[in-house]
């Protein structure tokens, strides 16, 4: 038996996976999921996959996991011969985590987005301004990721490169990479051209194939078509500094990863709606200008919630309880922060956006509410299988991350009533008792609840 894989060549998804087995010399059987057919909600498919989405892969124990970045980490942890795609060095890894995160979260976001407007809504036949000045910012930050460097996270290629690079041929199709605004970004992609085994080819099949979908639709199109480590805490003469801001649920989740290692911090609070977070200062920290951030004794820095708190375990946990050493376990924890970054956080920020940032609504449009109760339906159905917490019967850093997304997202639309697992999901979680945890929700509600009658929202 060899490994399943459900995929279908027009998504970057499935081909950074496909990268990863061909990477690692990984026999296994393609099972193709005609999307325009909408194959991904048969019956069959969604007996493996909840969610309906690709690439899933079912391994030759039956073991089934879904999320490109969680089944490559998978894939190389199982069948890698070394640790050159994935390392295992802890800031190595994290660095290549946080650019998961990031092609997750800033660049294949900012993707869904337009495939969303474009191909599944058919909302028009050009790019909507704001959409693309997101996907502009999202090549603004990766040009900036890239200087130095070869690869994504150094100068030799990881699973993240797999994921941000088949990413960018997608985006490109919809908001072209311009060669003089982003040089290294275009050297990048000629690098991997050139280095990885069948991109070129596959790349450009994907391409054409995308660009007839499009053409299908009318789409006018830019450009003509197509030219373990232990530490002693007694012993580190300094804490860890946490950038952080209070009413932001990714500060919190690396806030309560801390706590719960009992590891010591310096806490620096970064007020966001006063713009501190682009002060020269920080932007030499973290040119991403996000929080949280954090830097350690040594000068290692390193954002993104969830590549942060994969990493804190690593180095501070006594346990592997929070995120575990296990392949599959580890597996499904990955899986859930994808869906967290990629689905349940994605919905909060698009409402935050309208509401907060641009003060666009005083109360959530359809739209935004099918947005949210989408990313609730998902986890309504996760939680279906008896599980008392995201991942199994125990607490993990995908819950620091979930549960505080979802506190956020009540104000907007409320869980209580129609999404009764999940209302009990969160209240397990709270009656853990877990250090500061309750306490420091309950003081980001109040803040939250502040700002949203400052901008006049309708609560």
């Amino acid at each position: 038996m060899v490994v399943k894989l459900y995929h279908n060549i027009v998504t970057c998804t499935s081909r950074a996976v496909i990268y990863a087995l061909e990477a690692l010399n990984i026999p296994y059987e393609s099972r193709y999921i005609n999307l325009q057919k909408n194959q991904q909600f048969s019956e069959e498919f969604l007996k493996i996959n909840i969610q309906h989405t690709i690439p899933t892969i079912e391994d030759e124990d039956g073991f089934i996991l879904w999320d490109s970045h969680a089944i490559n980490a998978y894939l190389v942890g199982k069948y890698g011969k070394d640790d050159q795609l994935y390392p295992k060095d802890l800031k190595a890894r994290g660095i290549v985590d946080q650019r998961l995160h990031f092609d997750s979260d800033v660049l294949f976001g900012s993707l869904i987005r337009n495939i969303k407007y474009i191909i599944v809504n058919e909302m028009s036949t050009r790019l909507r301004d704001d959409l693309r000045k997101l996907t502009l910012e999202s090549y603004d930050l990766l040009e900036k990721l890239l200087e130095g460097k070869l690869y994504a996270a150094g100068n030799h290629v990881t699973i993240a490169d797999f994921s941000i690079l088949t990413t960018l041929t997608n985006s490109h199709i919809f908001v072209p990479i311009d060669n003089e605004k982003y040089p290294l970004i275009v050297d990048y992609m000629k690098r991997a051209e050139a280095n990885i085994p069948g991109f070129l080819e596959t790349e450009k099949e994907a391409r054409r194939k995308i660009i007839e979908i499009l053409k299908a639709l009318n789409f006018e199109f830019e450009f003509r078509v197509f030219q373990q480590i232990s530490i002693n805490f007694l012993k580190k003469k300094m804490p860890l500094k946490l950038y952080y801001y209070i009413t932001s649920t990714p500060s919190r989740s690396v806030i309560h990863t801390l706590n719960a290692l009992n590891a010591p911090y310096e806490a620096i609070s970064l007020n966001l709606r006063d713009h501190e977070q682009l002060k020269e200062d920080f932007i030499k920290i973290n040119p991403h200008h996000t929080v949280p951030t954090i830097q350690e004794e040594d000068g290692y820095i390193l954002w993104e919630s969830h590549a942060i708190n994969g990493y804190l375990v690593k180095r501070y946990g006594k346990t592997d309880t929070l995120y575990r050493k296990d392949w599959k376990a580890r597996g499904f924890v990955d899986q859930m922060l994808h869906y967290h970054n990629g689905v349940l956080f994605a919905s909060l920020k698009s409402v935050f956006r309208k509401v907060v940032k641009e003060k666009r609504i005083t109360k959530i449009t359809d739209e935004l509410k099918t947005q949210v109760e989408e990313a609730y339906g998902v986890l309504e159905k996760y939680l279906a299988d008896g599980r008392k917490f995201a991942v199994g019967n125990g607490v993990t850093i995908a819950d620091f991350s979930i549960v505080p997304t979802l506190h956020l997202l009540n104000f907007f639309v409320p869980i209580k009533g129609k999404w009764p697992l999940i209302a009990d999901y969160v209240n397990r979680v709270k009656d853990e008792n877990l250090p500061g945890f309750n306490k420091l929700e309950e003081e980001a509600k109040q803040k939250f609840t502040e700002i949203l009658k400052s901008v006049n929202y309708e609560l």
